[in-house]
Formats: C-alpha cells, sequence, structure tokens
C-alpha cells in the first residue's frame, strides 16, 4: 500500500507539471478593438450623501396669487321723492307710457287712430300692452280711439281693472281691425276726449301724431280747445276735479316740434307739456 500511495503521488506531480508546462507554450489571446474611445474612470469616485427627510407633515405648497378683480361701477339710484302728506300707496310712478311717466290710478287711453298712423300702430299697441302690464290690479283703464270725428270706445265703455284677463280682452279687441275698421281719415280728438272725460279718470293720456294731419280735415283750434274745457269743467262739477290730460306726440319724419293744438290741450289742461317720442323710441 505505502509503494502504490507513492505512484499515486508521483502520477499527480508529474500531471501537474505537464499542464503548467503546455500553459505557458501556448500563443495569447487576440484583442478585438470595437474602435469606442477609451474611458478613463477617476480613480476615486466622489458619492453625494443623500440626506433623509425626517417624518412629519407634507409641505403645504404656497398658495397662488388672486387676480385682481375689475373695478365695477355700481349705479347710484336716487330714492323716490314724496311729497309731504302722501299716502305711500299711491307714491311715486307705476306706469309708462311712451316714455311718459304716469301716476297709479284710473286711466284713459285716448288714441289717434288717423290714417298717418297706420305704418306705427301696432307698435302703438304694444306700448299699450307694455303699460297696461305695469298697472297694479288696484288701477282702473279704459281705452278710446278717434278717427276723424268718430269716437270708438272699446268694449265694455267704461273704466275695467288692470287684470290680465281685462288687459288681454282689450288688446285683443284692438287688434283685429275687423272690430272697428283700423286707422284712416284724420284727426279730430274732441268726441273721444269728452267720452274720456264721462269715465271720470284721475289721467286721461292723449296719444297723437298731431291734429289735423290730413290736408283734406281741417280742425277750428279755437272750436276744439273750447269743447275740450266745457267738457272738463263737467267732469269737475260732477266729480269734484278734473282730470289731467297727458299729452304724446309721435314725431315720424323730419318733424322736431310737438304739435300747436297738442301744445295748447297741455297747456289748458297737463301742465304745460307735450311729451314727443319717435318711432324708435316707441319700437325699441
Amino acid at each position: 500500500m505505502s509503494i502504490a500511495l507513492h505512484v499515486s503521488l508521483v502520477l499527480i506531480g508529474l500531471s501537474l507539471t505537464w499542464t503548467i508546462i503546455r500553459l505557458e507554450d501556448r500563443p495569447p489571446s487576440p484583442i478585438v478593438e470595437a474602435g469606442l474611445p477609451a474611458v478613463h474612470l477617476p480613480a476615486v469616485m466622489e458619492i453625494t450623501p443623500i440626506e433623509l427627510v425626517s417624518e412629519g407633515p407634507a409641505p403645504v405648497p404656497p398658495a397662488p396669487e388672486m387676480e385682481p378683480l375689475p373695478d365695477i361701477e355700481v349705479p347710484q339710484v336716487a330714492p323716490p321723492i314724496v311729497s309731504p302728506g302722501t299716502p305711500a300707496e299711491v307714491a311715486g310712478i307705476e306706469t309708462v307710457f311712451a316714455g311718459n311717466d304716469l301716476p297709479p290710478g284710473d286711466l284713459v287711453f285716448v288714441i289717434d287712430a288717423s290714417g298717418t298712423m297706420i305704418p306705427w300702430f301696432h307698435a302703438i299697441l304694444d306700448e299699450l300692452e307694455r303699460t297696461l302690464e305695469g298697472m297694479r290690479d288696484g288701477d282702473r283703464f279704459a281705452v278710446i280711439l278717434f278717427r276723424g270725428s268718430d269716437s270708438i270706445t272699446v268694449p265694455p265703455g267704461r273704466l275695467r281693472p288692470a287684470a290680465r284677463a281685462q288687459r288681454t280682452a282689450a288688446l285683443r279687441w284692438l287688434r283685429d281691425f275687423g272690430n272697428w275698421g283700423g286707422p284712416a281719415r284724420g284727426s279730430d280728438p274732441v268726441a273721444a276726449l269728452e267720452d274720456a272725460f264721462s269715465l271720470a279718470p284721475s289721467t286721461i293720456v292723449l296719444f297723437s301724431s298731431g291734429m289735423d294731419a290730413s290736408s283734406s280735415f281741417r280742425l277750428d283750434p279755437t272750436e276744439v280747445l273750447a269743447k275740450i274745457a266745457t267738457a272738463s269743467t263737467a267732469a269737475e262739477a260732477t266729480d269734484g276735479t278734473a282730470p289731467v290730460i297727458r299729452c304724446v306726440q309721435l314725431l315720424p319724419g323730419d318733424a322736431t316740434t310737438a304739435d300747436p293744438l297738442l301744445t295748447a290741450i297741455a297747456a289748458a289742461h297737463g301742465g304745460g307739456t307735450v311729451h314727443l317720442v319717435t318711432p324708435e323710441e316707441l319700437d325699441p
């Protein structure tokens, strides 16, 4: 066994010696260059330390800056003027007809239905509708047309409450020209104003483009004013007061001044003012 062990050791030694000799005699392995530039790494790499954030509430981002709001001009509304001793329920202006402020109460609208009013008559009715809608339910109204020397009273021919059903019925009748024939002929307001005075309203609104508008229909201003004065005096004797006549004139074409007869009626019964309105203002 000793001899076999020694022989094994000798064989192992010879095998190792032969392997080393072969490795030393082998030529070096070829080096393949890829054409890439040489990279020189620093001998020592600097490492930036990372600071750890301690536990706590998450930081709150700063609030965005608000853009300044534009300046808004607030209109200043003047308080209504109330005369001393005026009851609160009738203070101020309740309705407007063609830009003319009307006080609350009983109103009769006396409207020119002559031929010169044809182009604007539907706009006039629209304005009348807006006015009636602005009246209080406790107020009353009536509508009278004048065409030539005729007075056409909208049924039932008396003051009626300014409630929705009454307003609707009156306007429906007016818009159907078959009920009264439509605008035609000249302008004589006497009969219509006499009928208006007989209803004992607080205010009469007289609306026209001017008296004596047709060359074939002429009025005597003195006679017209005398008849209106007689009707006013009779109303005052019966009711203790006469209605005020608010005159409103439509200015078609190039007219810029008030009609002389309307001005005279306003001076005698309405404070001397004729409110002028253009077709554009009447139908905006």
